[in-house]
């Protein structure tokens, strides 16, 4: 895909905006990023070497005011899993930070105009990004769609299934690196994203130095990966034993009897008292490994993928259904800062049958009236739609279209994006 850019163009408050293409806006945009994110890369040098590699996919943007970079944003394509496994093509948005002294110039509504526009253009299915701030992209358009939770599991040994020894084997860097890869290939959750290779690296520690203390682990069944397990151990003693925690930095399996496998050999090792977990999946099998499932206890739950729909036939379409019916949806989409009716806006028809669907704009009577911010939402079915009438987020124009909206949309599993990007 070719990204429709505009370089070199001022604005009126004498901010010039580029397109990220040498490696000295690169280093400006990083100094720029950790700023406004207070954190510093880790393997700065090969990360930037990465990145420079790759610039032709990776839609880097800087703002810059009197030679310094005030501004960054990055976009890429990415693809968003539906209902049911299928990907459909969307762009990613990342990176967005804006100087302390330089907001409410506009430069990210700058920034954010262009990136959806062209993405429009260039035919992707919807726009997204994580949030580090609730607030702020609402009025692009971006709803949450997922949330995530924090697991904390004290740990119990006496009260654990046993752990699959046999199959399960610390790798190096570059074996963990391929079996992750190979277990994105077949993970259905609905709304994981993909993931960039430059991400990979670095997780499997292969980006450069490998210089942190992350175990790396594969489960294997019959010769074939069945699950990927990594984590960190701070390790202490306390009144003379030990009480060590684990964090679990990434844990997938094949189904959720390899999901089990690896968290019961997590919670098994020795000298471990705790294991944490960040940013899983609200229905994780983590709370069955336990016999007693108090010792699991959820320490923080958030919102995590936020979905800007653009193409609303393509997305209905992609997904499956549980149930056969039909389905009006009212859609109101503002556009891009208010400024008029956006690419979502209209009636559109769901027709479903043996599990496809199909989803064409109509003039029909509408079922449900559903605002920008819940299609997102609705199109995963992170929650019953009947909940959403009830809360007054989504309107019900037809008498019993939540209750078949629940039986069209229900998914067996609840969204999880996996992937930070």
């Amino acid at each position: 895909m070719r990204i429709g850019t505009v370089v070199g163009m001022t604005d009126t408050g004498g901010i010039d905006f580029q397109r990220v293409t040498t490696p000295e806006q690169y280093t400006g945009f990083q100094e720029c990023a950790s700023i406004g994110f207070q954190h510093r890369l880790e393997n700065a040098e090969a990360w930037t070497e990465a990145i420079l590699a790759d610039l032709e996919n990776l839609d880097h943007r800087v703002a810059v005011d009197g030679g310094r970079t005030v501004g960054t944003f990055l976009s890429f394509d990415q693809e968003l899993t539906a209902v049911g496994g299928a990907r459909v093509p969307v762009r990613a948005v990342s990176a967005v930070t804006v100087l302390p002294t330089h907001r409410r110039r506009g430069i990210l509504g700058r920034h954010m105009r262009e990136c959806l526009a062209t993405a429009v253009e260039n035919g992707a299915a919807a726009a997204t990004l994580i949030a580090a701030e609730h607030a702020i992209y609402g009025r692009y358009g971006f709803g949450q769609s997922t949330e995530v939770v924090d697991y904390r599991i004290t740990v119990d040994r006496a009260r654990l299934p046993r752990p699959p020894v046999d199959e399960v084997r610390y790798v190096s860097g570059e074996e963990y690196l391929e079996a992750a890869n190979l277990m994105r290939e077949v993970l259905t959750f609905p709304g994981r994203v993909s993931r960039l290779d430059v991400n990979g690296r670095k997780a499997a520690g292969v980006l450069g130095p490998d210089t942190g203390d992350k175990q790396r682990l594969v489960l294997r069944r019959g010769g074939e990966v069945a699950g990927v397990l990594s984590y960190t151990v701070a390790g202490k003693w306390s009144d003379a034993r030990p009480d060590s925690t684990v964090t679990v930095t990434e844990l997938l399996g094949v189904d959720a009897a390899a999901e089990r496998d690896l968290w019961a050999f997590a919670m098994s090792i020795d000298w471990v008292t705790s294991v944490v977990a960040a940013q899983r999946a609200l229905d994780d099998v983590v709370t069955t490994v336990p016999a007693d499932p108090r010792t699991v206890q959820v320490s923080n739950r958030m919102d995590y993928l936020w979905i800007r729909p653009f193409d609303v036939p393509a997305l209905f379409s992609a997904r499956r259904y549980a149930a056969p019916g039909r389905l009006v949806l009212d859609v109101t989409d503002p556009g891009f800062d208010d400024a008029g009716p956006g690419p979502a806006h209209g009636r559109f028809a769901i027709t479903t049958d043996g599990g496809a669907g199909e989803c064409v704009r109509t003039d029909e009577p509408a079922d449900l009236a559903v605002g920008l911010a819940d299609l997102g939402r609705l199109w995963l079915y992170d929650e019953p739609v009947s909940r959403r009438v009830a809360l007054g987020d989504i309107r019900e124009l037809a008498d019993g279209a939540a209750a078949r909206a629940d039986l069209m949309l229900f998914s067996p599993r609840r969204p999880w994006t996996v992937e930070m990007f």
